[in-house]
């Protein structure tokens, strides 16, 4: 089972605010989570994925942070999905 729980326990340095992916038992976090969805949801973004796995995880991480910080203003902002009954029980 899946569970913050494990999340706490784990050595995870995580916010709050911190997208964790969990997948075939490893947890990822920052700009590794983020170009691992991408792998893992497969066309274009799986290229994009790949490439941005070759760079150092400190540049990635930096790139990834400054896009957090600016996301609003550069794309601006939308609404957050209310996930349904089917999709609640994937989220923490």
């Amino acid at each position: 089972d899946f569970s913050k729980d494990k999340i706490l326990k784990s050595n995870l340095k995580a916010g709050i605010d911190t997208v964790i992916l969990l997948d075939q038992g490893h947890y990822y976090t920052y700009s590794t989570a983020a170009l691992k969805t991408m792998i893992l949801l497969g066309g274009s973004g799986k290229v994009i994925g790949h490439i941005g796995m070759i760079f150092p995880k400190f540049v990635r991480d930096w790139v990834y942070k400054i896009i957090a910080r600016y996301r609003y203003q550069w794309f601006g902002q939308k609404e957050c999905l209310v996930p349904d009954k089917k999709l609640k029980g994937r989220f923490l």
